[in-house]
């Protein structure tokens, strides 16, 4: 039965370690994922872009919060209790192997007790009937009276040892029956005592799981509503929305340049007051002819490109 015990509480140790690994993993987990929220990323967005990749990070920081919370009721609720009924256990289930083991010594120590006190006791009978036979006979013989008194001196003095020998036996008779009645209740009791904590263990690990699933679950569903919530705020993210706040944000009011035309030399030289020059007037008249006829078929090659 110890051995039963000791090893059920040995595979419920194990699973106290599974549970701290996995606890161990989660605050490791947490701390990775807080140090990556703490990181100095780059997410200078604007308009609902910008709200979706904070969104993002809020995302981030709302995991870790999850993970170490997580952890905390997982230490608070299932290893610390876990920890605590196994030490008990073990300590309860270690006095009532004791006090078993303390009922079977008593029991075993009466027993052999009482065997030697019945056969010290049956050799002593046996002694003084023999004694008592050679004392009866003695009376019948033809001996002296004082080895008759000799005789009958010493079937009183085996009489004498073979009662207080029965004395001594029916007295560890007594104390056999004593052990042997606190042995059988003992053991009632230990039996009783060891179904006790089988029923507490096994209602405790039962109740222990479902804790586990229920705040497992938990977390899920809070990470899965995180990631409902980013769904959300990815569907809020419109291309033309944030195209106009760009446009709004970087426009200048300035007009475009126009298309740059084409300015003849003979608009510029009818600008020109010819009283400013100082050449003859038929000379400007000629120069003014020869510059028009040039720069008439470079108009006219400068269209042509347009074209």
């Amino acid at each position: 039965m110890n051995n039963h015990f000791n090893s059920k509480r040995k595979g419920f140790k194990d699973f106290i370690q599974i549970m701290s690994d996995k606890n161990k993993l989660d605050q490791e987990y947490a701390k990775g994922i807080k140090k990556i929220y703490d990181s100095n990323y780059s997410l200078t967005y604007e308009g609902s872009l910008g709200d979706g990749l904070k969104n993002f990070r809020n995302y981030i920081f709302n995991l870790y919060e999850h993970y170490s919370e997580h952890s905390n009721i997982l230490k608070k609720e299932i290893i610390d209790p876990c920890k605590k009924l196994l030490d008990d256990q073990n300590a309860t289930g270690k006095k009532i192997y004791n006090d078993l083991k303390r009922f079977e010594k008593d029991y075993k120590d009466g027993m052999v007790n009482l065997e030697k006190s019945k056969s010290k006791f049956l050799t002593a009978a046996r002694n003084a009937e023999v004694k008592i036979l050679d004392s009866e006979l003695a009376k019948i013989s033809y001996i002296s009276q004082i080895e008759k008194d000799s005789f009958q001196s010493k079937s009183t003095i085996t009489l004498k040892e073979a009662k207080d020998a029965e004395k001594q036996y029916i007295a560890a008779l007594n104390h056999a029956n004593l052990v042997r009645s606190n042995y059988n209740e003992g053991s009632k009791f230990v039996l009783n005592s060891f179904q006790h904590l089988e029923e507490e263990f096994i209602e405790f690990t039962k109740n222990i799981l479902y804790k586990f699933y229920v705040f497992s679950n938990m977390m899920n569903k809070n990470c899965l509503y995180e990631t409902e919530v980013a769904y959300q705020q990815i569907e809020k993210i419109s291309m033309r929305n944030d195209i106009n706040m760009f446009i709004e944000m970087n426009q200048t009011f300035s007009v475009p340049p126009g298309q740059i035309e084409y300015v003849p030399y003979s608009i510029y030289l009818q600008s020109k007051p010819y009283e400013e020059l100082n050449y003859p007037p038929d000379v400007i008249y000629n120069v003014i002819v020869s510059l028009q006829s040039a720069l008439e078929k470079t108009s006219e090659y400068v269209s042509n490109k347009k074209i």
